[in-house]
């Protein structure tokens, strides 16, 4: 594990800026993305500033999956929480390019353009991911770090079994499909056959009666940038440049909680 959760590279930020401006021009970059969010605020009067809370959610959810968690009466933080929508999920917008460091980019761009300059992560997923190489190469804005159902490295064995529900949806042709019970039967017939399963995939689904054709039904995830890039999404980068850092295992950006949901 250390293998991969050691950050041999500079504990700067600027240094790892210029790093990763170099590495995405090289790549093609196409430019980070303005994620959309939500934001709630402290249901009590913190006794001390707290550093806020940011959730991100997994593959082919979006930031809406914790609204109506941090919305319970029974969920009383003291600090501000914040949901965002990684690209090509939810409301923020498409872009063809999506590796982690890709979506680890955009989180960071999301924290300057709202002045936070720390935060405590909880990534579940492909959220996880994207977190704990945001808590690497970043270690000054994450304060604490929480990652559900997703070990560091690579993740082929879980990639394999949602990308059967990728190219499921990939696979749904809507012409002809009136409303949300059509779609769920294509699902159906395309192999998903656990009803929970299509349930969550159908909350992607988007669309609007229209006056002259059925509703003009679409997925609001972006689908074909999804598909193919599974390859790059079940990796995990590797940190190879020298430095005295410590270990992101020997809380070099604070507290950090690995957790397995094996049963979810």
């Amino acid at each position: 594990m250390e293998r991969f959760l050691t950050s041999r590279g500079p504990s700067r930020v600027g240094g790892w800026s210029s790093i990763f401006k170099r590495f995405l021009q090289s790549n093609g970059f196409e430019g980070q993305v303005q994620l959309q969010h939500h934001f709630f605020t402290s249901k009590v009067a913190p006794k001390h500033k707290q550093i806020p809370v940011l959730f991100i959610h997994g593959l082919l959810a979006s930031g809406r999956t914790y609204r109506s968690f941090v919305k319970r009466k029974d969920f009383v933080p003291e600090r501000e929480v914040y949901t965002i929508d990684l690209r090509n999920h939810g409301e923020s917008p498409h872009a063809q390019r999506m590796d982690i460091r890709t979506l680890a980019s955009d989180v960071l761009a999301f924290l300057d353009g709202q002045g936070l300059k720390q935060i405590s992560l909880i990534g579940h997923s492909l959220g996880g991911k994207v977190a704990m190489v945001l808590a690497l190469e970043f270690p000054e804005r994450v304060k604490d770090l929480v990652v559900l159902d997703m070990p560091p490295g690579k993740t082929a064995g879980k990639m394999r079994n949602v990308y059967s529900a990728i190219q499921a949806m990939y696979n749904v042709d809507f012409h002809g499909l009136g409303d949300q019970r059509d779609v769920e039967r294509v699902l159906e017939m395309n192999g998903i056959e656990d009803r929970r399963l299509r349930m969550f995939l159908l909350t992607n689904l988007t669309g609007a009666k229209d006056d002259t054709d059925d509703k003009k039904l679409s997925w609001k995830v972006n689908i074909q940038s999804i598909r193919d890039s599974v390859d790059q999404l079940q990796s995990f980068p590797e940190y190879v440049l020298p430095s005295n850092g410590r270990t992101l295992g020997r809380n070099r950006c604070g507290a950090v909680l690995l957790n397995s949901l094996s049963r979810s």
